[in-house]
């Protein structure tokens, strides 16, 4: 059996525009890391190249362009910066029936939504922070009932902390409204969320179907602390590069850490959420496991969580690609 030739779907970051203000930000990872990624799969001995992004597919779709469709194209973009941008390249690669890694189009949509996604886990009786989805076309500000504070308001489908500053943790009503009416001319949804004290933890998984060749379980240290009470992991935090991930077990039972990993590649099957994720978790000092949300697009490169992967568990970053390779 001859091997696979892939190629790589990316858009990148130099293309793009800052989402902050406060300093030059966006989702996407730049020319570099995919780039690198390339490079890394070409010496493992595979054919590879860069295909492009979200343009290159519509300009094939729209022209009936040609692809190559024995080649696997390797999705590593997070769209055009739109609502539900992550939903762009599946949608995509169906119409043009090209053989793709990670989520469909439904299943990059749920993970999108937090609210949505949240209902998904806690069907399987899995804990979520209680939490309220707001939108002003739907619902007023009279009707938002809040049963215990403090809260957490943020964008509902917005991910790598867009939308949060240091004002997102609330005690009262009043100041939820606040974040609301500040943050309502750039986002037109609304998570409201049981702030939960404890640990940040992500938990990085490579696999499908219960055939895991990666499961790493990361404490996220920030603002000098590993146990939260009010602070937040704001878009600040990743612009100034203050983050620090650290092994897990360093800090959590080694029950508990299994747990974690247990529950994620439940949550990966029963969403059919394929080959690659991370999952963001707070985990309390009594050992309550609460999921936050999950990422089907995970950044791959020496200063993200499977940087830090790689750094801990002393694994070369080519190590790490083929791990993801033999999962797809």
């Amino acid at each position: 059996m001859s091997k696979p030739t892939f190629k790589i779907i990316c858009d990148y970051r130099e293309n793009f525009k800052s989402k902050t203000f406060s300093g030059f930000f966006n989702d996407h990872q730049d020319r570099n890391t995919f780039e690198k990624i390339n490079r890394e799969i070409l010496k493992l001995g595979f054919d590879c190249e860069i295909f492009g992004g979200v343009r290159e597919l519509m300009n094939a779709y729209a022209k009936d362009c040609k692809c190559d469709k024995n080649s696997i194209y390797i999705n590593l973009s997070d769209g055009l910066d739109t609502q539900y941008s992550r939903v762009q390249i599946p949608v995509l690669c169906d119409l043009l029936r090209l053989k793709y890694s990670g989520c469909g189009p439904f299943e990059a949509a749920l993970a999108t939504n937090k609210f949505y996604s949240n209902l998904a886990v806690k069907n399987l009786d899995y804990l979520t922070p209680s939490d309220i989805l707001f939108n002003r076309c739907y619902i007023c500000e009279q009707e938002i009932h809040i049963e215990k504070y403090p809260v957490i308001v943020k964008p509902n489908c917005e991910g790598s902390s867009l939308g949060i500053t240091h004002n997102s943790v609330c005690s009262d009503k009043t100041q939820v409204l606040n974040v609301i009416q500040e943050l309502s001319p750039f986002f037109a949804e609304f998570l409201i969320e049981e702030y939960i004290q404890g640990y940040d933890i992500t938990n990085f998984v490579i696999g499908n179907n219960r055939n895991i060749v990666l499961n790493e379980v990361l404490a996220i240290k920030h603002h000098n602390k590993l146990i939260f009470e009010t602070e937040v992991l704001g878009v600040d935090d990743h612009i100034n590069k203050s983050r620090i991930f650290l092994p897990a077990e360093k800090y959590l039972p080694k029950e508990l850490i299994q747990k974690i990993k247990h529950e994620s590649v439940t949550i990966m099957e029963k969403l059919h959420i394929k080959d690659i994720c991370r999952i963001d978790y707070r985990v309390t000092e009594n050992g309550d496991i609460y999921f936050l949300e999950i990422n089907t697009v995970p950044a791959i490169h020496e200063e993200s969580q499977a940087g830090a992967i790689c750094k801990n568990k002393q694994i070369p970053f080519s190590e790490f690609i083929e791990f993801f390779l033999k999962s797809i």
